[in-house]
């Protein structure tokens, strides 16, 4: 089955005050005997974390919750979104880090329209 795509009645850009990014995701942790911290790469991972938000619509909050409910199970299916690649948006497989448990959503401007983050893990490999 293929991966589900980002809705085109939603917006992919994000809010660029709340943009972020690691290039790779942080190293193992291995505690010693000694009461040193043995820090390791993780080899093989090809994969970035970025922050995400964006402010909805009541229309588009609708076809969001619709996505992220059915589409990506909850929020734990990964999925094709254009994303930042630092001079141009490109479409790269993603998942949301820790799944729907890791998306949040607030008010603003009054109730006119909702907020929406999460941090994204992306494939750094091409599409």
């Amino acid at each position: 089955m293929a991966d589900p795509a980002w809705p085109t009645g939603l917006p992919y850009e994000c809010e660029a005050s709340a943009w972020s990014s690691m290039p790779f995701r942080p190293p193992l942790v291995t505690e010693m005997e000694g009461g040193n911290v043995r820090l390791r790469a993780r080899p093989g991972d090809a994969i970035e974390q970025q922050g995400w938000a964006r402010r909805f619509t009541p229309a588009q909050f609708e076809i969001w919750t619709a996505f992220l409910r059915d589409d990506l199970a909850k929020g734990t299916r990964r999925f094709s979104m254009p994303v930042w690649l630092g001079s141009a948006y490109g479409t790269r497989t993603v998942q949301i880090l820790r799944g729907g448990g890791g998306v949040t959503s607030a008010l603003v401007a009054r109730g006119l329209y909702t907020r929406v983050s999460f941090s994204l893990l992306i494939s750094t490999e091409g599409a």
